[in-house]
């Protein structure tokens, strides 16, 4: 069988070429040269045999891709230094880069077959639920952390868990600054702890938190 017309992944690709009529013709010789290069991986596993050679292929073409995304962006960011250093740079890098095609297929992809998927919706709002619970408990005991505002119970052991390097951290930094600053830092101090987490961590400090476990 032909890769080039069998294969989803290929088809996908193909299908979105006739999208990007209106680009550059560097941008569109850059997206003809990935889907050529996905083709070829494809032929290449074949040729070895491989188990499943269109998960083989897909994967080694994923890993050559993201090299050509950040070669792209960086030649992006040199472009616009000036425009990004200034604070007057207000596009993403690879939207107006060479490589920009590329990136608007896989993102189509993505959102029509992983985003929307329901064991994938099911699970964003899990780790949703999980990080409003988070904030929940520990934004109201950060907001009463060093002041004269009295916790409960509840809100001093919610902040002793919070990693000892970062609660001196916010000491050092809160030192000698007015109380919308000390405020402000905080709140930093949760959200960096939160946004710190791994996943298998949250869920399981969420368990312990709300009593699952």
């Amino acid at each position: 069988r032909d890769g080039r017309l069998c294969q989803r992944p290929i088809r996908e690709l193909e299908a979105f070429r006739s999208r990007l009529t209106a680009e550059s013709e560097t941008v569109r010789k850059n997206y003809d040269l990935c889907v050529e290069m996905l083709s070829e991986k494809y032929t290449q596993a074949q040729n070895r045999q491989m188990p499943d050679p269109e998960m083989n292929a897909v994967q080694n073409w994923s890993i050559w891709v993201q090299g050509q995304l950040i070669r792209s962006a960086a030649d992006a960011f040199i472009a616009h230094y000036p425009a990004i250093m200034a604070g007057t740079f207000h596009s993403e890098l690879l939207a107006d880069a060479d490589m920009q095609g590329i990136k608007r297929a896989l993102q189509d992809i993505a959102v029509r077959f992983i985003y929307d998927a329901k064991p994938i919706l099911s699970l964003e709002i899990s780790a949703g639920n999980i990080i409003h619970f988070l904030l929940d408990h520990f934004v109201p005991a950060a907001i009463k952390y060093d002041t004269d505002l009295q916790p409960s119970p509840i809100e001093e052991r919610v902040i002793r868990t919070l990693p000892d390097n970062y609660r001196e951290i916010y000491k050092y930094y809160a030192r000698d600054k007015d109380e919308t600053y000390k405020l402000y830092l905080r709140l930093l101090l949760v959200t960096d702890d939160i946004c710190g987490m791994t996943d298998s961590f949250a869920k399981r400090t969420y368990q312990q938190f709300g009593g699952f476990i």
